[in-house]
C-alpha cells in the first residue's frame, strides 16, 4: 500500500508540471498572409526607425530639389567688350564699340550684335591663329570674318584659309594703306552678294554678283574667290591709288589661294 501511494504522488507531480493554462499560450497565426500582411513592430526603445525609401529616383531628386534652376544671365553688351579687352582683343573691342557708337547707318552695329560678336571671338579667336593673328594688320576684316563664323555658316577651317591669304597678300603686295583696305573691304569679307550693303555705292548686288562672276567671284566666302576678287581689283586704277602697292598681283599668291 505504501509502495502504490508514493507512485500515485509522482504521477501527479508530473501531470501538473506539463499542464499549461490556455490564456498563456501565445496565439498561432491563422495563415502565412496573416503573418506577412501583420503590421511591423515598434522599434526597440532607443533605436529610431529607418526612414522609407522613396518609390523612384526622380522622387528623391526632386524631394532636394524642389525649386527649379535659373537659367544664366545673357551677359551685357558692356561686359562683353571688357571681357574682350581682357582676353587681350583690345584692337576687336574698339572696332565693336566704334561701330555701335557711329552716327552713320551703313555698316552700324546694334549693341545687341556687338555683344554678340564679342562673345563669339573669345570663344572662337583662341581657336583660330591665323585670324588672330590677322587682327593686328585689319581688326575690321578680323570682325567680319569671325561673325562670318558665327553667323553666316562660313566653316571655321576656311576662315582660317581667308585670313592666311589676306596675310600673304598684304605683305607680298606691299600695300602702303593698310587701314583704309581694312575699311573699304571688311563690309564684303564671309559673305554673299545679297549680304553685301552697296547702299550709296550707284549698284545693286545683283549687277555686282554679275559682273564679278565673269572672273570667277562666287561669293567671298571662300579663299578662293576673294583671291580672284583682288587678282582683278588689283589691276584698277583706284586700287593702285588707295593703296599703293609696292608689286602687281603675287603669282606666289595666285598660285596658292586663286585656284
Amino acid at each position: 500500500m505504501r509502495r502504490l501511494a508514493t507512485v500515485c504522488s509522482v504521477a501527479l507531480i508530473l501531470c501538473s508540471c506539463s499542464t499549461t493554462r490556455d490564456e498563456d499560450r501565445p496565439a498561432p497565426a491563422s495563415s502565412l498572409a496573416d503573418a506577412v500582411s501583420a503590421p511591423p513592430s515598434p522599434a526597440p526603445h532607443g533605436y529610431d526607425a529607418a526612414p522609407e525609401r522613396p518609390e523612384r529616383l526622380e522622387d528623391a531628386a526632386a524631394a532636394t530639389n524642389d525649386e527649379p534652376q535659373s537659367p544664366p544671365a545673357a551677359p551685357s553688351y558692356e561686359s562683353s567688350i571688357d571681357a574682350l579687352r581682357e582676353a587681350g582683343y583690345a584692337k576687336a573691342a574698339k572696332v565693336l564699340t566704334s561701330r555701335v557708337d557711329q552716327l552713320e547707318k551703313k555698316h552700324k552695329l546694334t549693341k545687341e550684335q556687338a555683344t554678340e560678336a564679342a562673345v563669339a571671338m573669345v570663344k572662337l579667336l583662341p581657336k583660330m591663329a591665323n585670324t588672330t593673328q590677322l587682327l593686328e594688320r585689319l581688326p575690321r576684316c578680323t570682325v567680319e570674318l569671325v561673325r562670318a563664323v558665327d553667323e553666316r555658316g562660313v566653316p571655321m577651317a576656311e576662315a582660317e584659309r581667308i585670313a592666311e591669304f589676306h596675310l600673304t597678300y598684304t605683305k607680298a603686295a606691299g600695300l602702303s594703306r593698310l587701314d583704309l583696305f581694312d575699311e573699304a573691304h571688311s563690309h564684303i569679307i564671309g559673305r554673299d552678294f545679297s549680304q553685301i550693303d552697296y547702299t550709296g555705292e550707284g549698284t545693286t548686288w545683283q549687277q555686282r554678283q554679275a559682273s564679278w562672276a565673269k572672273v570667277g567671284v562666287e561669293n567671298f566666302k571662300t579663299a578662293s574667290s576673294i583671291c580672284r576678287y583682288f587678282r582683278a581689283e588689283s589691276k584698277m586704277g583706284y586700287h593702285k591709288r588707295l593703296f599703293n602697292p609696292k608689286r602687281s598681283f603675287p603669282h606666289e599668291v595666285e598660285e596658292r589661294f586663286c585656284e
